[in-house]
């Protein structure tokens, strides 16, 4: 992939955005969860491409990878629906989202 990437933390977690057409951009997530995830959007950011990868880190330095559809965009976030999460990463995911927003957040 030729795409840019960009470091974001969800609470305490990395989440690497890499798309095609975007510039590098730090940011924060909001709110996650099985279904979602919400980035705070930055001064310059762009409209970029539709689809996107999302690679998260977890504190433990395991990664995984999400492709993400970006659903909406306003002013102040982006809100990326998980389109493919590899059914091995499924349940980590959820653990790393409980333990940043707790088990109860919705997007």
């Amino acid at each position: 992939m030729n795409g840019r990437t960009a470091e974001a933390a969800i609470g305490d977690l990395v989440v690497m955005q890499m798309a095609s057409d975007a510039p590098i951009r730090s940011t924060r997530a909001v709110a996650a969860d099985e279904h979602a995830v919400v980035l705070r959007r930055t001064p310059g950011d762009g409209n970029s491409g539709r689809f996107v990868w999302l690679e998260i880190i977890a504190p433990d330095g395991a990664k995984l990878r999400l492709l993400g559809e970006v659903t909406d965009r306003d002013t102040d976030t982006t809100s990326v629906k998980v389109k493919h999460l590899w059914p091995r990463d499924r349940a980590r995911y959820m653990e790393l989202v409980a333990s940043a927003f707790g088990p109860t957040t919705r997007c």
